[in-house]
């Protein structure tokens, strides 16, 4: 079955002129009040509202708003346009607001039933059964509140189009790129978008676009849905004994080992030096944040009851310096987390795993600092869906506290290694093995085949399937030639395949053709080749 994904697109200012910015930010405006407008009135009868059957369908639900509401839009002298197809969409975002109400209101009442306990398995459990959707922030969200969630009339409009017809949009998708037509009040407004290099597999199906207000800048940005067909390996030669295991951190990108039934286990499983060279390159940006900042606390106290033109200018500077550098650190670690996925997907696919244990960090919240865990475990999930690979949660309490082989607890040493009962052996390396013998959960509704996978595991000390490399292990990335090899075997030229830059080859997922698309091994490079076969 085909899915759907989407793709933020920052900055909408820099995608069109700044007229029809203009207009749509001035459209998004007055359209903002009306739905509060709207959202108020409902509020006055929710208890009647919540419980109607017409919610699961917008056409009913938008027929009952009209009959009980009337239709104000009639009186709108401020907005030109179809003035009944903005309606709509005010309607249906109304509609989206008390289905979403009411699903956080039966967490809610499972979460008050195991008294607020964020930890509590049974939750989740309890979720699933019920057939619940949920994310782990809103689980998170209130538990932390503590009480019923309540209805709120103060929200953002969003211009979504996913649900109108063509008196009001369109979409094209040719040449690698996406043109949308959007009715903004009496005139068309046209938007072309290339596709970025880092999205996936697409069918050539997109939605309607939908274009928001950012809530830190209040600038605008544009959603792009799209359909990514479904993928089938080619070959089921998958280890049926085998988990990776992997341990994320923030001085070693991760470390991953490899547990089987047996007892036995891999040697230590690293990142490529493409990663580390990111993370020294992410340490260095850092630092220099955190100087300017010192900088900035520095030249404030001085400019404080003087005018000095010049430092204030100079403060100004660092100001703006200090932004620069940290939109840079954004885009290296979104870029980080797609070599990460890469990586540790390339040691799966190497070992012939078809099982990935990854720790659970949904508690770390804030006191993480500034390490993003879930955008990595996000494109994680992706890039596994593509290569069959099951990701499973394991519990991260102690992982680098407890040793491996005799559960007992051991404190790591200066030098980042920990005394176990096989020897002296790498902290991280250490938790990865720690975190392979321990039970692990699905992602949401994920259904594991091998229900084994998710129970315990025993190491036997010394059982390495590796005795005669002792040294770490980095990714085997594929290059050039070994693609070209596997385009041979299927007849197909390289120079059919389209090249999103014109200079680098591309890789998805391994030897997999799936509904008329070739898809060949991830590389370095991150553009997607394909061609109908």
């Amino acid at each position: 079955m085909n899915k759907w994904r989407t793709v933020k697109i920052e900055k909408l200012s820099e995608i069109i002129n700044e007229e029809e910015y203009n207009k749509i930010y001035s459209l998004i405006n007055d359209l903002n009040a009306e739905l509060k407008s709207l959202l108020t009135l409902i509020s006055n009868d929710l208890d009647t509202i919540k419980d109607l059957e017409c919610l699961d369908s917008s056409g009913n639900f938008r027929n009952y708003i009209i009959k009980q509401y009337g239709k104000p839009y009639k009186t709108w002298d401020h907005i030109q346009g179809n003035k009944a197809k903005y309606y709509r969409i005010i309607i249906e975002q109304a509609r989206k607001s008390i289905l979403s109400l009411k699903e956080r209101i039966l967490i809610a009442e499972i979460c008050k039933k195991y008294n607020y306990d964020i930890n509590n398995d049974n939750i989740i459990q309890e979720l699933k059964d019920d057939n619940i959707d949920y994310t782990e922030g809103i689980i998170r969200n209130i538990c932390r509140a503590r009480k019923e969630p309540v209805f709120n009339t103060d929200i953002d409009f969003i211009l979504d189009f996913t649900s109108e017809d063509n008196q009001i949009s369109n979409v094209k998708y040719y040449d690698n790129k996406v043109y949308y037509s959007i009715k903004i009040y009496d005139e068309w407004i046209n938007i072309t978008v290339s596709i970025p290099d880092y999205v996936r597999l697409i069918t050539g199906k997109f939605a309607r676009p939908i274009i928001q207000k950012n809530k830190e800048n209040q600038e605008l940005y544009l959603r792009i849905s799209y359909e990514t067909p479904e993928v089938k390996m080619m070959s089921n030669k998958k280890d049926t004994t085998g988990v990776l295991s992997c341990d994320l951190g923030k001085i070693k990108p991760f470390s991953a080992a490899i547990t089987y039934e047996g007892g036995s286990y891999s040697t230590e499983l690293i990142a490529s030096r493409e990663l580390e060279r990111l993370n020294e390159k992410l340490s260095v940006l850092n630092k220099e944040k955190n100087l300017l900042w010192s900088k900035i606390e520095r030249n404030s106290s001085l400019l404080k009851g003087k005018h000095d033109d010049y430092l204030f200018n100079h403060l100004e500077d660092q100001y703006s310096q200090r932004k620069f550098i940290i939109n840079k650190i954004s885009r290296l670690k979104e870029h980080m987390g797609w070599v990460i996925a890469r990586d540790i997907m390339m040691h799966a696919y190497y070992h012939n795993v078809n099982t990935l244990k990854v720790e659970d960090l949904k508690w770390l919240d804030s006191r993480g600092g500034k390490w993003d865990f879930s955008n990595i475990l996000s494109k994680l999930i992706e890039i596994s869906e593509l290569y069959g690979v099951t990701v499973l949660l394991v519990s991260a309490r102690d992982s680098s506290h407890t040793d491996p082989f005799s559960k007992e607890r051991i404190n790591p040493l200066k030098d980042r290694t920990v005394n176990t009962s096989n020897g002296v052996m790498d902290r991280d390396y250490c938790a990865a093995l720690e975190l392979g013998t321990r039970k692990g959960r699905g992602i949401k509704k994920s259904k594991i085949v091998d229900k084994s996978k998710k129970k315990e595991r025993v190491l036997k000390r010394g059982h390495t399937r590796d005795k005669h490399c002792s040294t770490p292990k980095r990714p085997r990335v594929l290059r050039r030639t070994t693609c070209y090899k596997l385009v041979k075997k299927r007849n197909v030229s390289l120079s059919d395949f389209e090249n999103t830059t014109g200079t680098s080859i591309a890789v998805v997922s391994s030897g997999t053709v799936s509904n008329n698309v070739l898809c060949l091994p991830l590389c370095d490079s991150y553009n997607v080749y394909s061609k109908a076969l």
